[in-house]
């Protein structure tokens, strides 16, 4: 099959890698953005527009989203991956953690969608698909950051899915559980990091989240998959 242009954020390794290569498949035009633009060229998906930004950098993201549409027409679908976890205390963990945690993962995501989805409430098509993840309801010890941040983007895709319902536009929140990515490498405090990886146990590649995230984009567009948990299946 072949779709409208598909962004993906957050595209140059573990699950965004994963995710654009399985979009990459179905033949839909790609928008590829991550600060690594290296990382990306190496995933060697042909005819994929690659723009090395910050997410965060409200500016870069729209000069990129303009010459994609430009070349490949409106983006159809949104895919928000991008992400990072610090893992702290919150007696001690330094604000600066929480500051970039929630510009990263949750003001970024309403920055990119913002980006797009006014010329999709027009056009009556679209799909913005979130990574969430079920720590934004099963909360664990030393990820407070992560966990408030992904609980808040939770509660954005529930009132943007209220908002543009009638508009045709469908709003698909991925909650994966534990994934074999590099995720928790943007951890300041390398001893909280170390004994993270030494007790991560039946993670999921990234290419089987992935699957998950194609398939539910795959749906014809008045099918909305809402919200997807999805996990391995000796992960308690």
């Amino acid at each position: 099959m072949t779709g409208g242009l598909a962004v993906v954020t957050g595209a140059s390794g573990g699950l965004g890698a994963a995710i654009a290569t399985r979009l990459h498949r179905t033949g839909r035009p790609l928008l590829l953005l991550a600060r690594r633009r290296e990382e990306m060229a190496r995933l060697g998906l042909d005819g994929a527009l690659l723009a090395a930004v910050d997410v965060r950098d409200e500016d870069a993201v729209a000069e990129a989203l303009g010459a994609a549409t430009a070349r490949f027409g409106p983006v159809e679908t949104l895919v928000n991956n991008a992400g990072v976890l610090r893992l702290g205390d919150l007696a001690s963990q330094p604000v600066d953690d929480w500051r970039a945690t929630l510009e990263v993962n949750v003001l970024a995501v309403v920055g990119v969608t913002r980006q797009v989805l006014p010329a999709m409430l027009e056009r009556q098509s679209g799909t913005i698909v979130v990574v969430s993840s079920l720590g934004a309801r099963q909360v664990f010890a030393h990820e407070s950051a992560y966990c408030a941040s992904k609980a808040a983007v939770h509660a954005m895709c529930e009132a943007l899915r209220l908002e543009a319902a009638p508009y045709g536009v469908r709003v698909i929140e991925i909650a994966p559980g534990l994934v074999e990515t590099a995720l928790v490498d943007s951890t300041t405090d390398a001893q909280l990091r170390d004994r993270y990886l030494a007790g991560r146990r039946h993670a999921l590649d990234p290419e089987a989240v992935a699957e998950v995230v194609g398939l539910a984009c795959d749906l014809p567009q008045d099918v909305c998959v809402r919200e997807l948990h999805v996990a391995h299946t000796r992960q308690a």
